[in-house]
């Protein structure tokens, strides 16, 4: 049974779900409430952290460009792609999900990117909150957001401030593409705090954009994860996942509703699956445990490893070139750099040093 407060509090409601064109509050929600368009705008830094709009690299800046929602203005892109998000989102719940006075959980909600954008849908009877591993983008939501949203700072390692069953949406945008280590963890803790029959909604990179994006997924079916040499404060670790493999392993804890490809769009299109919990109880054991293809397990860990691998000499191609430009050695650097990483590699290595660049040139890492 899908919950709200409003029907804990025993008043009557009517759904209300439609198509997104722009978030239109429903009768009898104060007007006075904020919306997404008059909260408080975060600083560039924080906007960018999550949600890139602008770049310094002009490939990138081509890419923003062919977003749905790309303006000129990088505060008006910004709010136009929270916009957009709450719209996509909407329409990939099942139809009888109402948002009105729903419980929800950003997890990874940046400086409130989608969530202010939930405040005038959710309306005087929801419940809206957000975690995220970013200390200054929680601090800055907690000085601006309440009390219309409520932000929580969490860790690497699963762990949420919530108890069972209390959220009727949980939304992950942009969140298990950056996971490796501890996917299951937090899988598993996502779906504790779910409500009875409530939704959970996250969002993967498939094969497809994982090739766009000129990082390989391998043929065999799994979750891949590439290391890139980002920290969290550049989005971390990149994971792809395959459609059968999400079926196969999060279909253990989780009923899958839908998994859309690419839906978010460009210039980073994302997978949506939309899931409920399984009643069974399932541990993270249960989740990492080998599934009835081992032939297929074992090769696809064979690819990870060789990702691995890939990824460490890679780096350190990109290391020694950038050592090489810093003293004048262009030429030199990048003839030891085709020495030591050939063919695919260097092709890597090329891909690597452009994301160094969008790195240390400005805001625009994708995210």
């Amino acid at each position: 049974m899908w919950r709200t407060p409003g029907d804990r509090a025993g008043r009557s409601r009517q759904p209300w779900l439609s198509t997104y064109t722009r978030a239109v509050p429903p009768e009898g929600i104060d007007a006075d409430r904020p919306t997404g368009r008059s909260l408080p705008l975060p600083p560039l830094a924080l906007r960018e952290r999550v949600g890139a709009t602008t770049s310094a690299s002009a490939v990138a800046e081509r890419q923003l460009r062919r977003a749905p929602w790309w303006a000129a203005d990088p505060a008006e892109a910004w709010l136009r792609q929270g916009e957009f998000l709450v719209g996509t989102m909407r329409e990939q719940l099942p139809p009888d999900v109402s948002l009105d006075g729903a419980r929800v959980l950003d997890f990874g909600c940046g400086a409130g990117r989608v969530l202010r954008h939930l405040v005038d849908v959710v309306g005087e009877d929801g419940d809206l909150h957000g975690v995220d591993i970013d200390g200054p983008s929680i601090d800055w939501l907690q000085a601006n957001g309440e009390p219309w949203i409520h932000a929580r700072q969490c860790q690497e390692s699963p762990g949420l401030p919530y108890p069972d069953g209390h959220f009727d949406l949980v939304y992950a945008l942009s969140v298990f593409t950056h996971i490796v280590d501890h996917w299951a963890g937090w899988l598993l803790e996502l779906r504790r705090v779910l409500a009875p029959g409530g939704i959970l909604l996250t969002t993967v990179i498939g094969p497809q954009t994982a090739a766009e994006l000129r990082l390989p997924h391998p043929d065999d079916p799994g979750m891949y994860g590439r290391v890139l040499g980002n920290d969290w404060d550049h989005g971390g670790p990149v994971t792809t996942h395959d459609a059968g493999w999400v079926a196969e392993r999060w279909g253990r804890a989780l009923e899958i509703v839908s998994h859309t490809p690419r839906i978010t769009g460009q210039p980073w299109p994302h997978d949506i699956v939309v899931s409920r919990a399984r009643p069974e109880a399932v541990d993270e054991d249960d989740l990492l445990t080998t599934g009835a293809d081992g032939v297929a397990e074992g090769r696809a860990q064979a690819a990870q490893l060789r990702l691995l691998r890939e990824d460490a000499l890679v780096r350190r191609a990109v290391l020694d070139l950038r050592a090489a430009e810093a003293v004048g050695a262009v030429d030199q650097g990048r003839a030891e750099v085709a020495a030591r990483a050939p063919g695919r590699l260097a092709e890597l290595t090329q891909r690597y040093a452009e994301l160094d660049a969008e790195r240390t040139a400005g805001p625009g890492a994708p995210a």
